[in-house]
């Protein structure tokens, strides 16, 4: 990993809040926190932590400011390396010198991603994408500022459309093929584009670089989306859709809520629901829960109430492995705990209202109240993991209604 990605990485691992608190005690001041200066002799509060921007900033005597790097500096007396290797510490972030070479790879086939974008975010404005252009606004309702700001596109049902754009801009096939564009030929023949006839929504990592795609079939194709395959960019298991863009959100709720489904992402961004991201064909994994620590410590996993959802929810319960069979609900359920306890993270389940899909009730929120109507609902809506769990078959609130259950439960 790169220096800067190494800083960027620990920035967003590091809460500002938390870790200046243990210095200085800290109160919250509308979006801002306050207490006295660590660095001089106050008794008025006139010390200030954004969480927003991550900086900090002492309005009194000392003046000073700075972000969580400068902060250790001064706190610690130590230059900028020093400081880096006590908050690679408290981060978890292991400082190793990176293999350039390896390096220069990744670099390679993220830019080769990237014009992948632009090249179906062209595609989609020409006649040949007026279809899918046509299945984004009025089948999917996503207006104009939705489909830029999501960077979607259009694949045009060509076996090689990608591949003679991105040659001719001089990328490379074998990292076209590493990044996941192409598919090799068999019996030496050349290789071909993975995408072709389908609407396309770009996956980007945390940093907000593009690493995968998902192509959406307009026509019955099966399977109904097609998504990248593992790379050595792109990890299902480490990647959820839509956080580049909800982070701040998140951060500002307090909630990050994870649903199934890219356009059930996107319709509630839409609408002014900003904390929402998804996982892409797999549980939640350790990995996607530490990196929502980073910004919230609560997880709001919401789910229809159908068959499909209650499956979703028995996953949730054994968020880590999954749930197969019953035999494996012990191991599940203590791997859930272990996510838990492991990340310091508060996990709830929302089953969202019969009748409505993920994207619409979560969209809903003009005829709702808005964002602030929106969240109370899903958090009065949900109930802890466990709570689930135990509420699934035999709610103990049908007898009394424990603080833990959820007004579904409670309803049953």
């Amino acid at each position: 990993m790169a220096l800067v990605d190494v800083v960027e990485t620990i920035k967003r691992q590091v809460d500002p809040v938390e870790y200046i608190g243990r210095v200085s005690p800290l109160q919250k001041s509308g979006r801002s926190f306050k207490g006295l200066c660590p660095f001089h002799t106050e008794k008025t509060p006139s010390f200030y932590v954004f969480p927003d921007r991550g900086t900090w900033r002492c309005f009194g005597t000392c003046g000073e400011g700075g972000d969580i790097f400068t902060f250790v500096q001064k706190r610690e007396n130590t230059d900028f390396r020093g400081a880096l290797r006590v908050l690679a510490a408290e981060a978890g972030v292991e400082l190793v010198a990176e293999d350039p070479r390896k390096r220069s790879h990744n670099e390679r086939l993220a830019a080769t991603m990237s014009a992948a974008v632009e090249y179906f975010q062209r595609c989609l404005r020409e006649p040949g994408g007026a279809e899918a252009l046509r299945y984004l606004r009025e089948k999917r309702g996503l207006e104009e500022r939705t489909i830029e700001t999501w960077r979607l596109g259009w694949a045009p049902d060509d076996w090689r459309g990608l591949r003679d754009f991105l040659r001719n801009r001089g990328y490379e096939d074998r990292d076209m093929i590493g990044a996941g564009l192409l598919v090799e030929g068999e019996n030496g023949r050349e290789p071909y584009d993975r995408f072709r006839g389908r609407a396309i929504i770009p996956i980007a990592n945390e940093r907000g670089e593009f690493v995968a795609m998902g192509g959406r079939g307009l026509h019955g194709e099966e399977p109904k989306y097609l998504n990248s395959p593992q790379t050595e960019i792109f990890d299902k298991g480490r990647t959820l859709f839509g956080l580049n863009i909800a982070a701040a959100g998140i951060r500002e709720s307090g909630t990050a809520v994870v649903v199934e489904g890219y356009m059930d992402v996107m319709g509630p961004w839409q609408a002014g629901f900003t904390n929402v991201v998804a996982t892409m064909g797999t549980s939640l994994t350790e990995n996607h829960a530490a990196m929502l620590r980073r910004y919230a410590k609560r997880i709001v996993l919401a789910m229809d109430p159908d068959a499909a959802g209650l499956a979703a929810a028995e996953r949730a319960g054994g968020l880590v492995l999954g749930i197969e069979s019953p035999e494996r609900m012990g191991q599940a359920v203590r791997a859930a705990d272990t996510l838990v306890n492991a990340n310091q993270v508060e996990l709830r389940v929302a089953p969202l209202p019969a009748g409505r899909t993920r994207t619409r009730s979560l969209a809903k929120t003009r005829n709702g109240g808005g964002r602030r109507s929106m969240g109370r609902r899903l958090t009065r809506n949900s109930c802890s993991s466990g709570s689930w769990r135990r509420n699934r078959s035999n709610p103990p609130c049908r007898r009394a209604r424990p603080s833990t259950a959820c007004d579904q439960c409670w309803r049953r």
